[in-house]
C-alpha cells in the first residue's frame, strides 16, 4: 500500500477555502483570522576552562558588543554575570528578581544574552522557556527587572496527512515535530482515542502558527483550526477566544469540545492489561479479575486528568 502525505506550507494568507466550501465553516475561519490579527549564586565544582565559549556579535556601533551563549552545567549567576558586574550587585539583582524569576532557577541548556557598552553591562536575557524570557536592565546604578514574551516571526500554514499506524508516525513523516502530534491530540483528547481509535486512511488538516527566529524554526505557535477523519467521521475545531481573553476550541455549530470526561488518560501509550473478570496474575500465577484498565508508555509521557488536583505521590508504590 502506498500513503501519500502532502505538506502545504503558505507564507502569504491561506485559502480558507482550504478546508470547505460549506459556509458554516467559513464564518468560523474568518473570525480566527480577526482574533489572530487584532490581538544560581550557588556556586558549584566545574572545570571553566573546558567549556564553550559564547559568541559574540559586534553591532554597527563600535561601542557595543552582544555575547550570545548557552548555560552550561554548573553555570549559576555568578559565574555568568561575575566578569561584568561585583558580586554585590549580582546579590541586589538576586534579591529583586525574588518574585520574578529566582536566579537560582537557572539551568542548562536554555540561551542567554549580554549586551555591553564600552565593556560595561547594559541588560542581561535569559530565556525562562520557549514563551519567556527574563530581561535584567542597567540604568547608571539601578537595575530593572522585567518578565517579557519572546518575540517570534509567525507564518500561518497548512499542514494534512494520512495516517497508516499512528498520529505521531504520520506527524513525523510529513516533516513535522512530534510537538504538533501532541497539541493536536489535545485538541481532539475528548472525542478520539489516540491509541485505539485510530484507524488506517484517518486523515487530518490544521492551519497552525509555525514560529520563527530569523530563519530558524522555533517551534509550534497555536493551531487555529483543525480537520480530523476518524472511521469515516470528520471531527472539527476552531480556536475562538471570548471577551475574557479565554482561548478554547469549538466545532462549526459553536459547541466546546471540552467535555466532562477524556477519552484516554495518555495520548500515545499501549494498554499493558485490559479489563476483564478473568486474568492471569504475573505474580501471584493465579487467575484473578482484573478489575481496571492499565496503560504503559514511556518515561515523561504526560499523564492528563479531568479537572484540577494535587500530584499526592511520586515514585514506586506496591
Amino acid at each position: 500500500m502506498t500513503t501519500h502525505i502532502k505538506t502545504v506550507c503558505q507564507k502569504k494568507t491561506v485559502k480558507l477555502l482550504v478546508f470547505t466550501a460549506n459556509l458554516n465553516f467559513i464564518v468560523p475561519l474568518i473570525g480566527i483570522f480577526f482574533i489572530l490579527w487584532s490581538n544560581t549564586l550557588f556556586a558549584s565544582n566545574f572545570d571553566y576552562k573546558n567549556k564553550p565559549h559564547p559568541q559574540i556579535t559586534l553591532q554597527n556601533m563600535p561601542d557595543i558588543k552582544i555575547i550570545h551563549g548557552v548555560v552550561e552545567r554548573g553555570d549559576t549567576a555568578t559565574s555568568l554575570l561575575e566578569e561584568y558586574l561585583p558580586l554585590r550587585s549580582i546579590y541586589e539583582i538576586d534579591q529583586q528578581s525574588t518574585d520574578i524569576f529566582s536566579l537560582t532557577r537557572i539551568r542548562k541548556g536554555q540561551p542567554y544574552k549580554v549586551i555591553l557598552r564600552n565593556n560595561n553591562l547594559v541588560s542581561f536575557e535569559y530565556e525562562i522557556d520557549k514563551e519567556d524570557k527574563l530581561v535584567i536592565q542597567r540604568k547608571k546604578d539601578s537595575f530593572f527587572i522585567n518578565q517579557e514574551p519572546i518575540k517570534y516571526d509567525v507564518n500561518i500554514e497548512v499542514v494534512s496527512a494520512s495516517i497508516t499506524s499512528s498520529l505521531f508516525k504520520a506527524v513525523k513523516k510529513s516533516g513535522e515535530g512530534c510537538e504538533l502530534a501532541m497539541k493536536l491530540s489535545d485538541i481532539f483528547a475528548w472525542d478520539i482515542d489516540f491509541f485505539r481509535d485510530i484507524q488506517s486512511k484517518d486523515q487530518f488538516k490544521i492551519l497552525v502558527e509555525k514560529r520563527y527566529r530569523g530563519k530558524k524554526f522555533s517551534g509550534y505557535g497555536k493551531i487555529l483550526a483543525a480537520f480530523f477523519t476518524n472511521k469515516g467521521i470528520v471531527f472539527k475545531a476552531f480556536l475562538h477566544q471570548d471577551s475574557k481573553g479565554i482561548s478554547g476550541y469549538y466545532d462549526e455549530k459553536g459547541k466546546s469540545l471540552q467535555k466532562t470526561f477524556l477519552k484516554a488518560p495518555l495520548t500515545f501509550s499501549r494498554i499493558s492489561s485490559k479489563f476483564t473478570k478473568k486474568r492471569f496474575h504475573p505474580v501471584l500465577k493465579v487467575y484473578l479479575p482484573h478489575h481496571c484498565i492499565d496503560y504503559a508508555a514511556s518515561k515523561g509521557t504526560p499523564i492528563k486528568t479531568i479537572g484540577d488536583g494535587t500530584i499526592e505521590q511520586i515514585g514506586f508504590n506496591k
